[in-house]
């Protein structure tokens, strides 16, 4: 079985990184696996034994290019039996086109849940016409991958054929350690893990922290991620006269500490696919409230090993904050639930079983 991959993970190409590792792996149950990265860098193409790998640079539209015809050309050299895509748009569409060109099996990845609520499309004309052109195409695809129920659900309700889904979730894999800070005077502390992107909707988290500190008054709030949202952060927490409760870390590669740091996580997004800081917050034994998107309902149950509130509602994102540093009993055993639930989850081992099951049964003669 051939296989090419799709991806915008440039940590693919570099040898020191687990995305190499994880396609390494990957090409150990193929006989070939090349991998194309669209992302905004040149490199030459690297042979690792099954596993082949390289990168363009350029405008989206000289990438796009680049890649179909690398695409077509390695179909021919490796005679590739699937293309998958990473997204279902403009890569989706050049993937899509080599693999009908080529007679061979096409598979499209969601790893986000673009169809599950209208924030995505919202977010610019370019956006809804991506939505049209993704959709045309998850519904040509021989095999779907989500990595959640949730856009599963989406998709079916959109007319995509259930039988070429798979619901495959990211592996719950991390290396935090788990252990408690024993910090003296340690004032209760919000965490939020996140890009600071429109999405992830951090500022829902700022227009909590009044109503929070209202009930909890040292509360504090760490914000750990970087992005283009965050001056508005930060504007978003001084109109409301909180800034020096809100503290804002940037990107951080180590997270043991703020994970440790923390009494509670939010998830604030509008939209989420999987969710990973909610996998980690299970992993270090903490409470979590996130708003009803990505794995809420699926992974995270409320009430038993989460709470989950509203999307973009401040006063029940508080009201959550606030009901668990009142009830630490409850709040402790939410926290011993969600971890003995996070011990359930698939590794990425298992993942990576599930991937190459779905491939194989692709190219069933049945798997029309």
């Amino acid at each position: 079985m051939n296989v090419l991959l799709l991806s915008f993970d440039p940590y693919i190409l570099d040898k020191t990184s687990e995305s190499y590792d994880r396609m390494t792996r990957y090409s150990h149950d193929v006989d070939m696996l090349g991998v194309i990265v669209l992302s905004r860098l040149d490199a030459d193409v690297q042979n690792h034994g099954p596993f082949l790998a390289t990168g363009f640079s350029g405008n989206p539209i000289r990438r796009l290019i680049r890649a179909y015809k690398t695409l077509d050309r390695w179909v021919v050299q490796y005679k590739v039996d699937i293309i998958s895509s990473q997204e279902p748009f403009e890569s989706g569409c050049i993937a899509w086109l080599v693999a009908r060109k080529h007679n061979i099996k096409f598979e499209v990845q969601l790893h986000g849940d673009f169809y599950g609520n209208s924030f995505w499309k919202k977010q610019s004309l370019k956006n809804r016409f991506r939505a049209v052109l993704g959709l045309y195409i998850a519904r040509r695809a021989h095999g779907i991958r989500v990595v959640s129920e949730r856009i599963k659900k989406s998709l079916v309700s959109l007319a995509v054929k259930e039988k070429n889904i798979s619901v495959i979730p990211v592996g719950a894999q991390t290396n935090l350690r788990q252990y408690q800070s024993t910090e003296e005077g340690k004032p209760f502390t919000v965490l939020v893990v996140s890009r600071l992107t429109p999405e992830k909707n951090v500022t829902l988290m700022t227009r909590a922290m009044p109503y929070i500190k209202g009930g909890i008054p040292h509360a504090q709030c760490m914000v750990v991620g970087d992005g283009p949202q965050k001056v508005e952060v930060m504007a978003s927490a001084k109109s409301l006269g909180i800034a020096e409760s809100v503290h804002l870390h940037g990107y951080r590669k180590n997270l043991d500490h703020y994970y440790a740091l923390a009494d509670v996580v939010v998830i604030p997004s509008y939209t989420e696919g999987w969710g990973r800081v909610v996998i980690e917050a299970m992993s270090c034994n903490k409470p979590i409230v996130m708003t009803d998107v990505g794995v809420a309902g699926e992974i995270i149950n409320d009430g038993k090993n989460g709470l989950i509130v509203p999307i973009n509602d401040a006063g029940a994102l508080a009201e959550a904050v606030i009901k668990l540093y009142k009830n630490p009993t409850l709040a402790q055993r939410i926290a011993t639930q969600a971890r003995a639930d996070f011990e359930k989850l698939p590794s990425s081992q298992e993942t990576q079983k599930n991937m190459i099951d779905a491939w194989k049964l692709m190219l069933k003669p049945e798997h029309a």
